[in-house]
């Protein structure tokens, strides 16, 4: 027996009903000796028995297909709401396009070239532009 498992069985063992201990060693020594050693292949099929374990192995089995397809369908659904959440930071609020509209019509009227700095009185004349707006007000307050 892995001593991995003789390490995990004295953790398992004492919270298990005896039925179940002795469900885990038949496993132990049926599937993880030799040639038939458990993968991720033989947990989607249990092994072929007959009687109350073969039942209780079913069950289990299938309580893990069902976890694992939950698990996938909230993946996807975590990588759905983080693209949603992602595309409406990018985009550009309403607010966001008053003030640039603004701003392009006050730098448009005075003779100012890119690379210059923003001058106070254009900056108010900026706000001013911006809280003349109906709309503008509406969003602030909302």
């Amino acid at each position: 027996m892995p001593a991995a498992l003789e390490h995990l069985e004295k953790f398992v063992a004492p919270s298990l009903p005896s039925s179940k201990i002795e469900m885990v060693k038949s496993l132990r020594s049926s599937s993880l000796d030799g040639p038939n050693a458990l993968n991720s292949d033989t947990l989607d099929h249990p092994p072929s028995k007959t009687g109350k374990m073969n039942k209780e192995l079913q069950r289990y089995y299938e309580v893990s297909k069902r976890l694992r397809h939950v698990l996938d369908n909230d993946r996807k659904q975590l990588n759905h709401v983080r693209e949603m959440y992602l595309s409406l930071m990018e985009e550009k609020t309403d607010l966001e396009k008053i003030l640039r509209e603004s701003y392009d019509k006050i730098c448009n009227t005075t003779s100012r070239h890119d690379k210059e700095p923003v001058s106070q009185e254009d900056r108010q004349r900026i706000l001013e532009a911006v809280l003349s707006r109906d709309e503008a007000i509406k969003l602030l307050y909302s």
